[in-house]
């Protein structure tokens, strides 16, 4: 049995907290002291991490929406089934670069409220970028997490943006879907789909706890923005379907027929100008805004013929999952609410 060295073994547990293996509580000390980083990391660790980078991501994406047998596009065709029976075996897998070990160096030998990380020259690869996504979901909740939203690195990170945009709302890098869109990774999208319908119900579901209208605007705007984006990547690709979250959260959110006046009941507005309300209100509602972008996706697919052999598994798809979720009715019931919040009509 190989013995390994204290820097090692602390690297190790953060490793396993940032893989969803050991509650970060336990171990966020270890993220926060100082510790001299050895010269060079034994043979024994390396192995340990490349085990457990290769097994734990795969691991976190199966448990969160691989198992579930699901359709989704692949080669402009529908595959059925769980993650590992829609994709083929040789697409499955994700690689690590040197920038994966120096982000866990960094995290067990600075402090990160004091040392920003420092990555080597090149692109990120996409198992890089998903631990990045890990390292800040597992500290977002931490102290370390005010100097990571500071740092350029997570904050162009597009599934970061795209998952928590109301701690990025500040932010002036554009984030870039590229690398997720790529036709050999989208498998790691649709395994998100769900885990990413659960992060917008809780960011909607925070909103009626809002009482700054300002926050409102810059919460709401930043949303928006990123939707857009997210969007006009899904659009390009023809990967609809990776937007299939929004209509899942949607769907939810709404499947009580609530009040707008859910959103906006704490926000002080009294004394605003009309302008400034009506702001606000768009703002709030901006989530469930998208409905009408998504609708006209709708109407696009309807007019596909089967003769369009490229685009037209893909648009029955998306009508598929139009219907599975009811969208012509949460169209109905947005509209119903963006009138109820007109403050033209509360005049």
């Amino acid at each position: 049995m190989h013995s390994i060295s204290r820097f090692e073994s602390n690297l190790l547990k953060i490793l396993r907290c940032l893989l969803r293996r050991a509650p970060m509580e336990q171990f966020v000390g270890l993220v926060l002291i100082e510790l001299d980083r050895p010269p060079c990391l034994s043979r024994a660790c390396m192995d340990l991490i490349q085990n457990h980078l290769t097994n734990g991501c795969l691991e976190i994406l199966v448990k969160g929406g691989g198992w579930k047998a699901e359709r989704f596009l692949s080669r402009r065709q529908v595959r059925s089934g769980r993650l590992w029976e829609r994709t083929d075996p040789e697409e499955l897998g994700l690689t690590f670069s040197l920038n994966s070990l120096r982000l866990l160096v960094w995290l067990t030998g600075a402090d990160p409220r004091n040392r920003q990380l420092k990555l080597a020259e090149g692109s990120l690869t996409l198992g890089d970028l998903f631990l990045l996504f890990l390292t800040y979901d597992a500290l977002r909740v931490t102290e370390v997490r005010s100097a990571l939203q500071k740092s350029p690195l997570f904050a162009s990170h597009a599934l970061l943006r795209l998952a928590f945009p109301e701690d990025f709302y500040n932010r002036q890098e554009v984030p870039d879907f590229t690398p997720w869109f790529d036709a050999r990774t989208t498998w790691l999208l649709e395994t998100l789909q769900p885990w990413l319908a659960e992060r917008w119900l809780e960011q909607e579901r925070s909103k009626p706890l809002m009482t700054d209208w300002q926050e409102m605007h810059r919460v709401g705007a930043e949303q928006i923005s990123i939707l857009e984006s997210y969007r006009a990547f899904a659009e390009q690709t023809g990967r609809r379907d990776l937007a299939r979250f929004m209509l899942m959260v949607l769907s939810r959110l709404l499947q009580n027929r609530p009040q707008a006046r859910d959103w906006v009941k704490n926000l002080t507005v009294g004394q605003l100008r009309v302008a400034d309300r009506m702001s606000a209100y768009q703002s709030a509602l901006g989530f469930l805004t998208q409905i009408h972008a998504l609708a006209q996706w709708t109407q696009q697919t309807r007019n596909v013929s089967y003769l369009d052999r490229e685009e037209y598994a893909a648009s029955q798809l998306w009508k598929s999952d139009w219907d599975r979720w009811n969208g012509d009715q949460l169209v109905q019931i947005v509209q119903g609410m963006s009138h109820d919040l007109d403050p033209l009509q509360q005049a």
